[in-house]
């Protein structure tokens, strides 16, 4: 027998739920070693927002086996090196820019 539509729509809800309450929960030791990544810079919010959807949309791959903290942590760390490389990338290729106006 198949289970109606309106059972798993519950079940989701309540996975949602689950994983929203136990982000909450690292949220503050998550901003802080974005912040170090980033130095406190505006980023740090770009990305904690990155971390959220990154680890709603893999929530589904977590081994649980492992500890949900821990790769939270990981996210965050890769998503805040993310956007520091992505800086450092504009920032050179506005030197380049520079460098070409000049000469």
């Amino acid at each position: 027998m198949k289970p109606s539509k309106g059972r798993g729509v519950g079940r989701t809800n309540r996975i949602r739920e689950d994983f929203d309450k136990q982000f909450l929960r690292c949220k503050g030791l998550l901003k802080q070693i974005a912040e170090r990544v980033l130095n406190g810079t505006e980023e740090v919010e770009e990305a904690m927002q990155r971390s959220y959807a990154t680890a709603a949309s893999q929530r589904r791959r977590f081994r649980c086996d492992g500890e949900f903290r821990r790769w939270l942590v990981r996210i965050v760390l890769n998503e805040a090196l993310m956007l520091l490389h992505e800086k450092e990338s504009a920032a050179e290729g506005s030197r380049e820019l520079i460098f070409w106006q000049v000469c």
